[in-house]
């Protein structure tokens, strides 16, 4: 029996970058445009690659419209062993992870409104009156200046002359005076015994044991500051350095544990007299008071709430910009993809 000839494809149906028709081709669902597996797993490489690009255009060059991430993720799928013979699985992964990365960055607004954190690398967004940032990484919590992106101890990094403290900082580090204004008298005289212990012996004790287990951590930290390998003879040693620190320790921890009795009783006193006011009727007016303070110093300009309240302003301003153009890129994408459609029907 004679062998049927295949009817030839039609060059419509050919690879728009390499004009091949053997091969294995797919259709892009936003254009039309037919490319093969081969060219376009090499466009994409390009384009995520080497330029980074989070909203990569067809393979054809004159064609304006964007893939669908559909057609993206179809093709670099990790999953599709027959992949395999075009590009390994491994780059295909490197290609994935580092394309999503770029759609997120670019869905946020690029590097100016994306900042990772030091440590984890986890990302954020950029919000306004924030430069106080806490990562939220139950395996990390690293606090790091949004501004400088440096991982900080605490606030008093903006007491320098390069970054600026945020007006959400100075709310959130007053939480715990405004909770202490709205906490309700009755839970402060029910925890007056519970103070009164945590402060005549909870803080002395604390302290006494805190100070020469410091003290051999620091021991322990410079000895492994360089490797983390240490033979059998210099463990010991630096067991024994570690515990003859500690013992040293102690009595300077207990001189520093019995003279914070005396602060820890002044922190006691003034809890009383603070429960003490919140059972008068002025307890009313100085949580009316703390709640105007704060709004009052904010529009009328006291102190850095002036610049704070500007630079939120201006911060919102980009953040509007940016959703502007998304928008209008976005628009001119979807009419690309109309004519396109037409062009090919």
């Amino acid at each position: 029996m004679p062998k049927v000839k295949k009817p030839p494809v039609p060059s419509s149906q050919a690879c728009v970058r390499c004009r091949q028709s053997n091969c294995v081709r797919i259709k892009l669902r936003q254009c039309g445009h037919i490319s093969c597996v081969a060219c376009t797993l090499d466009h994409l490489k390009y384009w995520i690659r080497d330029k980074a690009k989070a909203r990569i255009k067809c393979v054809k060059p004159t064609c304006p419209t964007r893939i669908h991430e559909n057609d993206i993720n179809a093709v670099l799928d990790e999953q599709e062993d027959g992949l395999n013979l075009f590009m390994p699985l491994d780059h295909r992964q490197w290609l994935q992870y580092y394309h999503n990365k770029d759609v997120i960055y670019y869905a946020f607004g690029g590097n100016e409104y994306v900042k990772q954190c030091p440590l984890c690398k986890s990302m954020y967004v950029e919000k306004e009156g924030c430069s106080f940032v806490r990562c939220t990484n139950l395996r990390c919590r690293t606090r790091f200046c949004w501004q400088c992106g440096d991982p900080i101890e605490s606030i008093m990094h903006f007491t320098g002359e390069t970054c600026r403290v945020g007006y959400d900082d100075i709310e959130c580090g007053l939480f715990w005076v405004k909770l202490a204004v709205d906490v309700r008298a009755f839970a402060l005289i029910l925890y007056t015994p519970v103070f009164g212990l945590a402060c005549m012996i909870g803080i002395p004790l604390f302290i006494l044991i805190a100070f020469p287990t410091f003290l051999a951590e620091r021991i322990y930290n410079n000895a492994t500051l360089q490797t983390d390998y240490l033979s059998t003879p210099e463990k010991v040693l630096l067991a024994f350095k570690m515990v003859s620190v500690f013992l040293a320790g102690v009595p300077v921890g207990l001189f520093l544990a019995l003279n914070s009795i005396i602060t820890a009783a002044l922190v006691f006193v003034m809890y009383i007299l603070f429960t003490i006011l919140k059972t008068t009727p002025y307890a009313k007016i100085l949580e009316t008071g703390f709640d105007l303070l704060l709004p009052m110093a904010q529009y009328t300009g006291l102190g850095p709430y002036k610049q704070m309240l500007k630079d939120g302003k201006e911060a919102k301003k980009r953040r509007i910009q940016l959703l502007k153009e998304q928008a209008e890129a976005e628009s001119s994408e979807r009419a690309q993809i109309v004519e396109g459609t037409s062009k090919n029907a």
